[in-house]
């Protein structure tokens, strides 16, 4: 397997996978596909590289041009949100509970 770190050398995609959902960071990236295909490449790898939880796009269209992203969208739970509302909601869910867990802290 190439373009992963010594650690996961000789490891199936599935279990690199595995070991990435157990250590993920408890934060998500949110991107949006303005600028073009290479800057969610970008966005990936650095969502990679910091191992969050999970990354969501949104943008005009669904597929991206993955060549960017250099493989590691094999390793993220990339999520494509198609409207503005889906994005909002997906916030209002977010928000509502960072709300829940500061009050219950």
């Amino acid at each position: 397997m190439a373009n992963v770190i010594d650690k996961f050398s000789g490891w199936t995609t599935e279990l690199i996978n595995k070991e990435l959902r157990a250590t993920a960071h408890p934060f998500s990236v949110l991107l949006e596909q303005i600028q073009g295909d290479f800057n969610v490449g970008t966005g990936l790898r650095n969502s990679n590289a910091f191992n969050a939880n999970e990354v969501f796009y949104y943008g005009p269209r669904k597929k991206i041009d993955r060549r960017g992203a250099v493989g590691t969208y094999h390793y993220l739970d990339l999520t494509y949100l198609p409207t503005i509302e889906d994005v909002k909601k997906l916030l209002i869910s977010i928000l509502v509970f960072i709300v829940v867990v500061i009050l219950v802290y």
